[in-house]
């Protein structure tokens, strides 16, 4: 016994499973690329402000969305502009109509001057009168204009 004790022995290797291995055969398509990195990653905020106060009606994207320029992105009441276009031009028309009769006294006015039914001093207060409307329609349509 001596001499089988003395003798070692040599492990058997230990045995590797095998692993299963997938073929296929080689096609070739577009692969997408994908880049692993460390950072961060940020968006653009914008404030936006409108050009003309009013109670906001609606609000046409979602946070988060993208934009374009010229998009819509809130409806603001119009009814406030409409009502005060709606008086410029209203004031329009009354200054118009009273340039006009002021032009028309002055023809009565200057026609009854040549025959000698009324005095030039009532001739020339007929001429200051329709000048006045003037400035006042040129100012009126001004605003007009510009409600538009």
């Amino acid at each position: 016994m001596a001499s089988a004790c003395s003798k070692e022995q040599a492990a058997p290797a230990p045995r590797v499973a095998a692993i299963p291995v997938t073929v296929s055969r080689v096609t070739q398509r577009a692969m997408p690329v994908q880049l692993t990195a460390i950072g961060n990653v940020g968006g653009y905020t914008v404030s936006v402000e409108a050009q003309v106060a009013g109670e906001l009606l609606d609000v046409h994207f979602k946070e988060g969305d993208f934009v374009h320029k010229g998009q819509l992105l809130f409806t603001i009441d119009p009814r406030p502009y409409e009502a005060a276009l709606a008086r410029a031009q209203a004031t329009l028309m009354r200054d118009k109509a009273v340039a006009a009769n002021s032009r028309a006294q002055e023809q009565r006015i200057s026609k009854l001057l040549t025959e000698g039914v009324v005095s030039p001093s009532d001739a020339d207060s007929s001429t200051s009168a329709r000048r006045r409307p003037r400035p006042l329609l040129l100012r009126t349509k001004r605003s007009s204009k510009r409600l538009n």
